[in-house]
């Protein structure tokens, strides 16, 4: 993904909240033909390359390869989580930097059905079609073993791309993390004044939130991002005292319509994106964003020989924002999320809310952007 100058890197910075793991699904690579690019390779790479082979993983040894056999290619398909606007964006620029992959099909995945029915013809060899797709975390271990093995983890340590190595999942070297996810709370300001809302995790433990007074999805992924700032046993220790406060239990974000019209006042460990979302369609205008001091932030990633320069040079730049928030202090973190967040929800209130529609059909989908 080629992004060039300041103004582009603001207009993507709000995607950081996009968890959007995409990964090598199809692509034809015959290690014969880099043959006449190997008169330039390093020892060291060709090293890190008979290392790849031995583990059955494809190393390609220069960008110019890559490039070579993009332009053979041509197009790219890509089934992503990203909103509209930042695929959009993105698109955009990519055709920029790369004008000889002008065919560019994305479109939009997302909840558990269309991602077990996408699992589905993965398994029975008919999502080949796709060059990069999102995987949901639910699902993660269902992909590794349908991936084309490109050794993505070797070939950003030796520098043939442009991104850090520490953003590759080191287990399955072919899933890179391109984006990140906040998990943060969410109130309805009619119901719970915004001095009594928590401003960190803990502070749903206090006894005046204990028997149903916040709502709690029953999958665990925003206690668990808690991890590498608490530590395992703090954080096991912390959803046991949660399960104790006994909140309302709930499954995924749709609760937050609820919410809105009074059934609920509080909501602990949501994604950010999901409640922009929310306020966006709110026509109480009751919902309202907490930052949870430690911020969790959850990565996401990208893959294939053209989709490698998806995750070129301006990802590692948009990845630094997403990096920035796990090292800044308490407060100006805080401060840089609002940033962030005040961008979001001006273009959110500028192009309104829209349907989208479910890969491979004319369906309209509840939520979500617009198909591009």
């Amino acid at each position: 993904m080629g992004i060039e100058g300041d103004n582009k890197l603001e207009e993507f910075s709000m995607s950081i909240f996009f968890c959007a793991v995409i990964v090598l699904v199809s692509f034809w690579y015959g290690t014969e033909d880099g043959r006449g690019f190997a008169a330039s390779v390093s020892p060291k790479i060709l090293k890190a390359k008979q290392e790849a082979d031995a583990k059955g993983y494809i190393f390609i040894t220069s960008k110019d390869e890559i490039i070579a056999k993009a332009k053979e290619e041509a197009k790219l398909q890509v089934l992503t989580f990203l909103e509209r606007d930042a695929k959009k964006a993105m698109t955009e620029a990519f055709k920029k930097k790369y004008p000889f992959i002008q065919e560019i099909v994305a479109e939009e995945i997302g909840g558990t059905e269309e991602y077990q029915r996408f699992i589905l013809e993965m398994k029975a060899g008919r999502a080949q079609r796709w060059d990069t797709v999102h995987i949901s975390n639910q699902v993660y271990s269902e992909y590794p073993p349908y991936l084309k093995k490109f050794d993505i983890l070797g070939m950003a340590e030796q520098g043939v791309l442009n991104i850090p190595a520490r953003i590759v999942d080191p287990n399955n070297r072919t899933i890179v993390s391109k984006g990140t996810q906040v998990a943060v709370a969410a109130y309805n300001k009619k119901l719970i004044a915004a001095e009594k809302v928590p401003t960190t995790w803990e502070g749903f433990l206090a006894p005046e939130f204990k028997g149903r007074k916040f709502v709690v999805d029953v999958r665990p992924l925003s206690v668990a991002n808690l991890v590498p700032a608490w530590g395992l046993e703090k954080t096991l220790d912390f959803a046991r005292k949660i399960a104790d406060q006994r909140p309302v239990w709930v499954r995924g974000s749709r609760t937050l319509a609820s919410m809105a019209l009074g059934e609920y006042s509080l909501f602990m460990g949501l994604n950010l994106s999901s409640v922009l979302e929310a306020r966006a369609k709110d026509l109480t205008k009751s919902l309202e964003v907490q930052f949870l001091d430690p911020v969790p932030v959850r990565p996401g990633g990208r893959g294939r020989v053209d989709a490698a320069l998806v995750a070129d040079p301006a990802g590692s730049a948009l990845l630094a924002n997403g990096v920035l928030l796990l090292y800044l202090s308490g407060a100006a973190r805080q401060r840089h999320l609002r940033r962030l967040l005040q961008r979001q929800r001006g273009r959110q209130h500028a192009r309104g809310s829209h349907p989208a529609r479910v890969p491979g059909t004319g369906r309209a989908r509840r939520g979500g952007p617009v198909v591009v």
